[in-house]
């Protein structure tokens, strides 16, 4: 799979069954080319078209299975980065 087919599938931590939300972006280590770890929007109004999405960093070694359809990950718990209130194209 490319990183590029990970854009926009929905993210679910296994711990609580909860949905986090969208992978939206990655940060890769600039030495390797690895990812180092997705970042995930989560769904503001209207389906995260139109603010209140918050990011959150997952970690490339908290991802338990990437799919077709979702990127499963276990997460204790979720901490947002930031708050984006933008619109997405």
């Amino acid at each position: 799979m490319r990183a590029g087919e990970l854009i926009s599938k929905e993210v679910i931590n296994i711990r609580d069954g909860c949905k986090i939300g969208c992978v939206y972006d990655f940060d890769f280590d600039e030495c390797s080319g690895e990812i180092k770890a997705i970042i995930v929007i989560s769904k503001g109004r209207f389906f995260g078209f139109f603010g209140g999405g918050e990011e959150f960093i997952v970690l490339w070694e908290q991802i338990v299975k990437l799919s077709c359809d979702v990127v499963l990950v276990e997460l204790e718990r979720r901490i947002p980065t930031k708050k984006h209130n933008f619109k997405r194209n």
